[in-house]
């Protein structure tokens, strides 16, 4: 990572710019705080004639803790500036834009101290340049006007953001607490240029990318579905999950599938995000005991195919024999449509693929049936939902059992989750593509 990255960021989140303040030292610069005027920010390039190579460094006023907390070879003492409220942050290829930017962010927010001492001077040629002393004074209160005007809700909602613990669940709370402030903001300023962030949230954005997000959002809101960097999209998800832009988790589901018709289905959207939004979707509504028919009808409906072909070979007797037959295509082979046994009279083959299927369902083999052969054992596994999202989850969830279908139920107990599911890995195919096999031989001769 660079410095001038660190730079732009400041300028496009913020309209801070660097203030070269010293004509004799033109590789140091200051960022100020737009509002106060004081240091934040000290930005040090300088020459090593041994290595042939400018050093990069950045004194910021981000808290001395910092250090215990984020642990980065890159993240040291400082070395110009004077007080534990400063670090030291050396720039090259180990530097980790993510983790500067949320340092620069926490500065931003913290950015109040007064009084400070800087050092300069000519780099000798040692380890560490050396410096003759040369006092500067303190530059005061520095004011100047911003480039791009700041909508005052976008300004309070910044503001409304703590810092403190580097964990998802407190910046799912910060993400909530903001959301619900911005929850009916409306803006006219177009999305302009790319985004890529994981866990994307406002306090990802800057200023005129806040402004153009809220301008996709609220043409979206009116069935206008426009393109935007899809980690942007994944922020009005996001709300919906918190409940920010729906009133009931009924309505939080139908807009979810809305987005998912008007953005992903047209083409605008990337394809990638469907498996997540299914996803998603199907733990909201268990999370927040929807009906079962909400659960199914969100999930993938590659799931819901297999659960429906499980539940029809598991209990035969309670299916048709056309969901038998189709099941055990799905599962034996799909090459068996096309069967001569069909061909002649469809109802009277899926009848006869049916019944052997019905037989051959009692077939033992070392103390299990034909079925558990095929396709296992119900396991149980941990499960958490919604891990993967930008979501506050309720603190405490009462006991209770939620039964999606024949195949799969999800149970909370003392708060912790668990599904109990058949899973591909343990699916033994051959039983199953052997004995339609074999019917089809048989059924044809």
């Amino acid at each position: 990572m660079l410095l001038e990255e660190l730079a732009k960021y400041a300028r496009e989140k913020y309209q801070m710019d660097e203030q070269h303040k010293w004509g004799d030292f033109p590789g140091f610069s200051v960022i100020a705080h737009p509002q106060t005027g004081k240091w934040i920010a000290l930005l040090m390039r300088q020459w090593d004639s041994e290595s042939g190579e400018q050093l990069e460094r950045c004194d910021l006023k981000c808290g001395i803790e910092t250090l215990e907390e984020f642990r980065r070879p890159y993240l040291t003492q400082p070395i110009r500036m004077r007080g534990n409220k400063w670090i030291d942050i050396i720039f090259d290829r180990r530097t980790e834009e993510d983790v500067v930017f949320r340092l620069f962010d926490k500065a931003v927010a913290a950015g109040t101290e007064s009084g400070y001492k800087l050092v300069l001077g000519m780099p000798a040629q040692s380890e560490r340049p050396a410096y003759h002393e040369t006092a500067l004074p303190d530059p005061g209160r520095i004011l100047r006007p911003e480039r791009e005007k700041i909508p005052e809700r976008i300004r309070e909602m910044r503001h409304l953001y703590q810092y403190g613990r580097e964990s998802s669940e407190f910046r799912a709370q910060n993400f909530l607490r903001q959301a619900r402030f911005m929850a009916d903001y409306e803006d006219d300023v177009p999305w302009i240029g790319g985004f890529s962030c994981y866990f994307p949230t406002y306090h990802d954005l800057t200023t005129r990318q806040l402004r153009g997000y809220f301008t996709w959002r609220t043409q979206l809101r009116r069935g206008h579905f426009q393109p935007i960097a899809t980690s942007a999209a994944y922020i009005y998800i996001y709300e919906l999950l918190n409940g920010v832009g729906a009133d009931t988790p009924e309505e939080c589901i139908q807009k979810l599938q809305e987005f998912e018709r008007g953005y992903l289905d047209s083409g605008i959207g990337e394809e990638r995000m469907r498996a997540n939004l299914h996803r998603w979707m199907l733990e909201y509504a268990v999370l927040n005991n929807l009906p079962p028919e909400y659960a199914r009808q969100a999930a993938d409906p590659e799931l819901a195919s297999q659960n429906a072909a499980l539940s029809a070979l598991r209990a035969p007797d309670s299916h048709s024999d056309a969901e038998i037959f189709s099941a055990m295509c799905r599962f034996g082979g799909k090459k068996t449509e096309a069967s001569p046994v069909l061909a002649a009279d469809r109802t009277r083959g899926e009848h006869l693929f049916a019944e052997i299927w019905k037989k051959a369902s009692a077939f033992t083999h070392k103390g299990e049936d034909l079925f558990t052969l095929c396709f296992g054992k119900r396991r149980t596994r941990q499960w958490f939902p919604l891990y993967n999202a930008v979501v506050c989850r309720p603190a405490h969830q009462e006991d209770r059992d939620y039964i999606l279908d024949e195949c799969c139920s999800y149970h909370c107990r003392n708060g912790l989750w668990q599904v109990k599911a058949y899973e591909k890995p343990y699916f033994d195919r051959n039983w199953i593509s052997g004995l339609v096999h074999e019917a089809d031989a048989r059924l044809r001769g």
